[in-house]
């Protein structure tokens, strides 16, 4: 993603689950490298 943003627009990141086929949306990453993702809701894009 690129860091260099102006405006107020937010960038989310998308996967799906490769066992149950869900849509999460990713928060971060740990130092192994797994995904840390949440349910992509309204809500939780306003956090």
């Amino acid at each position: 993603m690129d860091e260099k943003q102006t405006n107020e627009a937010k960038q989310v990141m998308l996967i799906q689950q490769a066992d149950d086929g869900r849509i999460g949306a990713v928060t971060g990453m740990d130092s192994v490298g797994n995904l840390h993702t949440v349910e992509p809701t309204w809500k939780k894009m306003q956090e």
